[in-house]
């Protein structure tokens, strides 16, 4: 707009200046008629327009000239915004990145620690199923021993026998005791460990959401 302000300006200017020198011809000429009276003062009207005319011309120059030094300013500030916006955004991309790529590491040694407590949980089973063979093993090896006892004098070879299997029964019993005992303390720490990636992987979604 103010492009086209300026070449109506330049054509207004043009057309006065031509006017003018028309006028003055109109002056100098020797022999001045009616009709050429009449010329002249159409020119001075047509003038005078052409130079109302200018002048708003110019005044409307100077209007679109301050509203685009304004909007040029407030480009300026726009674009000051989106270069601190752009880079705000791209502390934020790096915040949530890495905070995802945290996750996914707790992820995995969660991952980790429920297949490490579903083995020992099935380890655990394991045991009780053997403590359980062993404690019937155990029960039926105890009547056979009450047997024996009420027939101690024809079976006292048999009862030395039996009795020597009792022994290693109620060794293999104590054992598996020992090891079970040793899975729960596994088990209970394998919990604990869990829990406290739970609580890890909690403040780190935590801070990612915080942080985006």
């Amino acid at each position: 707009e103010l492009e086209g302000l300026q070449d109506s300006e330049t054509q207004l200017k043009r057309q006065v200046q031509e006017l003018m020198e028309r006028e003055k011809d109109l002056k100098n000429a020797d022999v001045v008629r009616p009709k050429d009276l009449e010329e002249m003062e159409a020119l001075r009207k047509e003038r005078d327009q052409l130079m109302m005319r200018l002048q708003q011309l110019e005044k409307d120059e100077k209007a679109y000239g301050r509203e685009l030094a304004e909007s040029q300013k407030r480009e300026a500030a726009l674009q000051q915004a989106l270069d601190n916006s752009t880079e705000q955004m791209a502390e934020l991309i790096t915040a949530l990145t890495e905070s995802r790529a945290r996750e996914a590491e707790l992820q995995g040694q969660l991952s980790a620690a429920l297949e490490r407590e579903q083995a020992l949980s099935v380890d655990l089973q394991e045991s009780q199923q053997r403590e359980q063979q062993l404690t019937k093993e155990l029960e039926d090896q105890a009547q056979r021993l009450a047997d024996a006892l009420s027939a101690q004098e024809q079976l006292a070879e048999r009862l030395d026998e039996t009795l020597r299997k009792a022994t290693t029964v109620a060794a293999d019993l104590t054992a598996s005791r020992k090891h079970e005992v040793a899975l729960m303390k596994d088990l209970k720490e394998s919990l604990d460990r869990e829990e406290e990636l739970k609580a890890e992987l909690e403040d780190g979604n935590r801070d990612g959401v915080w942080k985006s």
